[in-house]
């Protein structure tokens, strides 16, 4: 029998794919409004996801699904590639769910980086590569998780499947700190080596 939180997911996965909600969250609290659905708790952002990648199995088909995955993974990696090639010194990690191999269609990866220069230089080092004009914009961040800084300098590049959110650190431990610089709480990273091992598990077959 299928949970009241279970199927608030549910309905709020159907909401985010048929573009009535922008966000997972906004789905989430659009979902809770719905005659239908009673009272509960209300599920997270990713067991909502889990119900998307579902919807997106049954609709594309296993094959074609896995094949898009890849693909998102491998825009990711030769993004960070990219990075190894032309940045030094640099620390670059992969965070939240992208640093576990779970990426969507149309999904922001968030990569935290520190190169011992400033936002105008890594985009311009950028730009001249050929990776494109990024936009230039800033992130409001925890007190006490960015060396005190409000704020952090942010590149987002537009990819094929994925846009890629650089976020510039001041340090290279806030880079590498497992906290979310937005709310504090804890969150996963992915170093470039971890971020390919998780490329191969999939390619070869053993992903999650």
């Amino acid at each position: 029998m299928t949970s009241p939180k279970d199927n608030l997911a549910r309905r709020a996965a159907r909401l985010y794919r048929d573009g009535v909600a922008s966000t997972i969250s906004d789905a989430i609290s659009q979902a809770r409004r719905l005659p239908e659905v009673g009272p509960g708790p209300s599920p997270s952002v990713e067991e909502v996801r889990r119900h998307l990648e579902a919807l997106d199995m049954a609709s594309e088909g296993l094959a074609d699904w896995q094949q898009g995955q890849r693909e998102r993974l491998e825009e990711v990696e030769q993004f960070l590639a990219l990075l190894e090639h032309l940045l030094d010194p640099l620390e670059v990690r992969v965070a939240g769910l992208a640093a576990r191999g779970r990426i969507m269609d149309g999904d922001r990866v968030h990569l935290r980086t520190w190169t011992g220069g400033d936002l105008r230089a890594l985009a311009e080092t950028l730009e001249d590569a050929g990776v494109g004009v990024p936009e230039v914009s800033s992130l409001a961040v925890r007190p006490g998780v960015a060396g005190g800084l409000p704020r952090l300098g942010t590149l987002l590049f537009v990819g094929d499947r994925v846009d890629i959110v650089l976020t510039v650190c001041p340090t290279r431990e806030v880079a590498l700190a497992t906290r979310n610089l937005v709310t504090g709480g804890d969150v996963h990273l992915a170093s470039p080596r971890q971020f390919r091992a998780v490329l191969d598990s999939l390619e070869s077959g053993h992903a999650d």
